[in-house]
């Protein structure tokens, strides 16, 4: 996994790997999820 700054470059991580990051996360926590859509999410199980 490429890192720069802070910033993970995304697509230089394996598929397996991004799936168990992923898993791993709440949905508030990726960039550009506000409080509002991550209420939606939730309630869609996601």
């Amino acid at each position: 996994m490429l890192v720069c700054g802070g910033v993970c470059h995304w697509d230089s991580v394996p598929p397996v790997d991004r799936e168990a990051l992923m898993r791993r996360l709440s949905v508030i926590e990726i960039w550009g999820v506000a409080t509002r859509l991550t209420k939606r999410l939730n309630a869609l199980g996601i």
